[in-house]
């Protein structure tokens, strides 16, 4: 009787563990596909910029790939998801064109969380809210 007991918990413990890594592994395929930048928001004084008419798309690939484009170049490097809305990169690890002159800065590189409602993907740095809409 007390395996039994034993075995019972055990199973329904595994069984807790497996769906807690299906819900992160869920939550964490939305951030996988192609977004287009809608804003920046500039978290000390709240100005907005708006991209909703501009073509500035990211890519985030299942195998830890971000590409992205600017006015002119396009760039490329690696990122982490690494907890529950947490994401790393490293700027040591993107590569940009250098064709010319970019008239727009997206500082994908300093974001630290994201947040996905529906279609809309938020990425938070220490000074910026990036919104983005899925495609």
């Amino acid at each position: 009787m007390q395996k039994f007991v034993i075995g019972l918990f055990l199973m329904s413990f595994m069984t807790c563990q497996s769906k807690k890594t299906m819900s992160q592994s869920a939550s964490q395929a939305k951030i996988y596909g192609k977004w287009q930048l809608v804003s920046i928001t500039e978290k000390n004084t709240g100005k907005k910029q708006d991209f909703s008419d501009k073509s500035f798309f990211a890519t985030f690939t299942q195998d830890g790939r971000l590409q992205y484009n600017l006015d002119v170049n396009g760039c490329e490097g690696k990122f982490s998801l690494v907890g529950k809305g947490e994401i790393q990169m490293n700027a040591t690890d993107f590569v940009c064109t250098q064709a010319c002159c970019d008239t727009v800065r997206i500082n994908y590189v300093a974001v630290k969380r994201y947040e996905i409602q529906g279609k809309t993907l938020k990425l938070f740095s220490e000074n910026e809210i990036l919104e983005m809409k899925a495609l």
